[in-house]
């Protein structure tokens, strides 16, 4: 092989590297690119576009007049008030498809009571806990199967139901998987699930304290709380799309001051969700 051609043979392959590398740092350049666009369009815009979950008192919406109340709704309207960022309630959306607006990004969060779950994180990222939700189970008042052990509801005699999508589902079938399990379609409620299981069209339900003590109050003598100790204490966050380190970073900084300064506190018990309805994070300072 005389040298014209070994030269150009060396250039062919030097091309070739050349050609094969630039796709792969353009793409990292398109990916790195992508991965923040929410919080540029945050800034752009400056509004954060919302999807919202009804979950009372987390949040709530009056079906007269449609305004929005509960915990969740404050916390975002006073970021958006303290970060000079207007809060457009763009979604309603239900536990079966709570986090598809993040995917397609028609929301910048779901503004909602994310429970974070390993799950989950393949699709979304979270903020910091905002609290602790206890969950108990709840069968009908007259129902005393279960007064000595809640885990007597681990039987395939005992009908058990929750949401679509809904965190409490996941619980029933993986601390109850013996139980018959029935899951009610996406948008209905935990006040659909309990009054199935007061009617008769089920035994048992896995609840948070907040949904079923406002339904007790409104049904007295339908349900009650078996057991004493909470099932589980899953935490709640906000959730935003994976990559958005700095969108993250902007909450995770408020939420911090909320909860350090007792604005979080104030806002929580402006809903009566006291430590054995919603616990909420330790302070750093905290004794153990």
């Amino acid at each position: 092989m005389d040298n014209k051609t070994s030269l150009l043979a060396v250039l062919v392959a030097v091309l070739a590297l050349f050609l094969s590398v630039v796709p792969l740092l353009l793409d990292g350049e398109v990916k790195q690119e992508q991965k923040e666009i929410a919080y540029e369009r945050i800034l752009s815009t400056g509004t954060i576009r919302c999807s919202y979950l009804i979950w009372p008192p987390y949040f709530s919406k009056d079906p007269n007049t449609g305004k929005f109340s509960g915990l969740y709704y404050d916390i975002m309207e006073r970021i958006g008030e303290d970060l000079n960022l207007k809060i457009d309630w763009a979604e309603e959306v239900g536990a079966n498809n709570a986090y598809e607006g993040l995917a397609y990004h028609r929301v910048d969060m779901a503004c909602l009571p994310a429970t974070i779950t390993a799950a989950r994180a393949r699709a979304m990222d979270f903020t910091r806990p905002v609290g602790y939700s206890p969950f108990y189970l709840y069968v009908r008042a007259g129902d005393t199967r279960f007064d000595d052990s809640v885990m007597a509801a681990n039987n395939e005699n005992v009908r058990l139901m929750s949401l679509d999508g809904y965190v409490a589902a996941t619980m029933t079938k993986e601390i109850f998987p013996k139980a018959r399990f029935t899951a009610l379609p996406n948008m209905n409620t935990d006040a659909d699930v309990l009054m199935s299981i007061s009617t008769g069209k089920a035994d048992g339900a896995i609840c948070d304290p907040a949904a079923a003590e406002a339904f007790i109050e409104n049904n007295p003598g339908k349900i009650k709380r078996a057991g004493v100790d909470p099932l589980r204490y899953p935490s709640t966050a906000f959730a935003v799309p994976i990559g958005e380190e700095r969108l993250k970073a902007m909450m995770n900084n408020a939420l911090t001051h909320y909860i350090e300064t007792g604005i979080l506190e104030k806002l929580s018990m402006k809903y009566d969700l006291g430590p054995d309805i919603y616990l909420r994070p330790a302070k750093p300072y905290d004794a153990p």
